[in-house]
């Protein structure tokens, strides 16, 4: 629930940046409204199950762990795309503008809400013994 909550929270401020810069629902909006979910989802879930998987007792110990074993992951994943997406805001077909622009933000997003807002909900409520195993 924390995490599709975490994800929702990352698709609404893209799609509400969409709207904010004036993208109509074309082609290649509709491919990025497909591609956002996936990539939302991608930070979330390492976070989340590398929570899971901690074997502190306490939820800080627990994030504290998560944040130290996947965040630096997270964190070079996120940046090597912003590296990669970035030089895409200079070029002069439109769809590649567009979509460095998407990219750049939805990874921009996905790392902070990822590291900061997924991590502060998991401290508050995350689940704690064998709470969210299958």
């Amino acid at each position: 629930t924390l995490a599709v909550a975490n994800v929702g929270c990352i698709v609404t401020m893209i799609f509400g940046c969409m709207y904010a810069f004036g993208w109509g629902l074309g082609l290649l909006e509709s491919i990025n409204c497909v591609l956002v979910v996936g990539f939302a989802v991608d930070f979330t879930i390492h976070l989340a199950d590398s929570y899971i998987e901690s074997t502190k007792t306490t939820r800080f110990e627990k994030v504290q762990e998560s944040l130290g074993v996947t965040g630096v992951s997270i964190i070079s994943g996120s940046i090597s795309t912003l590296l990669a997406s970035f030089p895409m805001f200079f070029a002069t077909i439109t769809f590649f503008s567009k979509f460095g622009s998407f990219m750049f933000l939805t990874m921009g997003l996905s790392t902070v809400f990822s590291l900061c807002f997924m991590a502060s909900l998991l401290m508050i409520l995350g689940p704690l013994g064998n709470a969210g195993r299958l």
